[in-house]
Order: C-alpha cells, then structure tokens, then sequence
C-alpha cells in the first residue's frame, strides 16, 4: 500500500490539492457531538500512525 492508500484505508478522497477529504455525512456519528469529535480525533491519530510507519 502507497503512503496515500492508508487515506483510502478511512474513507478519505485524494485530490492533488489535498493530501484527503471526507465528507462530513461520513465523519457524524449517531452519537452526540462530543462522540463524534473523539471518534474522529481517534481517526486522526490512527491515521497518523499509518503515515508514520511509511516514514520511519
């Protein structure tokens, strides 16, 4: 898998502009507010550790 596939991995779009996206609909969780933003912090981070085992 590339560096940019680990986006895919999560539901995000590549653009040349941008290293991804995601449509909010996709980021909302049933939950209230405060569930939804730990769920993407959690998916941020999980991320993150994809595109650092690429780098080290």
């Amino acid at each position: 898998m590339s560096t940019l596939g680990c986006f895919d991995k999560f539901s995000y779009v590549t653009e040349p502009q941008w290293l991804g996206f995601k449509d909010f609909k996709n980021v909302m969780t049933k939950g209230d507010i405060e569930h939804t933003a730990n769920g993407l912090v959690d998916e941020i981070k999980h991320l993150v550790d994809e595109i650092n085992s690429f780098l080290i």
